[in-house]
């Protein structure tokens, strides 16, 4: 798909960019491209292309939400686990606040340390904190591959467009057209350095 983009950049953008150079300067120029090379980021991330290569999927919702889609807690359960981890309160305090009975509230409080496999609300607690940590280290990993993956599929392009740009200097024999390929080239140059 590269090599598609990068020839089909080369042919609608490069060659008549000289002519587009004489009528527009180099910073307008620099915009439209700016533009353009958007628009097929754009293009990469409606394709797909754009998705990172360790096929994880972007971590969404609330870890508590996770946490009980994780270990198959019901609605009840994620209620109860929410509480008992984040409040210091005791196991009838959490129980009254629910409007609940003690009794129903501990084997809420039981069929989560079955399912989770923890034993304790310390062990509860030590086992919500490792899932919030891996949730956090897989947000952390997207968004690294989503910026490797924007860094690479903009540079790839221009890169192609810098180098036809240097093969047109090259190729002019009168030396007219070196002037705005030269501009053209920087333009993309400095572009590439903020990248």
């Amino acid at each position: 798909m590269g090599r598609v983009v990068r020839s089909l950049t080369i042919g609608f953008i490069a060659v008549p960019g000289v002519k587009l150079f004489q009528y527009a300067g180099h910073h307008l120029l620099t915009i439209i491209n700016i533009c353009l090379s958007l628009a097929v980021l754009l293009l990469f991330y409606a394709a797909g292309k754009l998705n990172n290569s360790s096929g994880e999927k972007s971590p969404a919702g609330g870890t508590a939400a996770s946490f009980a889609g994780r270990y198959g807690l019901s609605g009840r359960e994620n209620e109860i686990a929410e509480l008992v981890i984040m409040s210091d309160d005791s196991i009838n305090e959490l129980a009254e606040q629910m409007a609940i009975s003690g009794r129903a509230f501990q084997r809420s409080l039981t069929a989560i340390y079955e399912k989770t496999g923890t034993k304790s609300r310390l062990g509860l607690l030590r086992l919500y904190y490792e899932c919030l940590a891996e949730e956090e280290a897989a947000r952390e990993r997207y968004r690294g591959n989503l910026l490797r993956a924007i860094s690479h599929d903009l540079r790839t392009p221009l890169a192609g467009i810098m180098g036809t740009a240097e093969i047109l200097i090259g190729r002019d024999r009168d030396g007219g057209a070196e002037k705005y390929l030269s501009g053209y080239n920087r333009s993309w140059s400095r572009f590439l350095k903020r990248l």
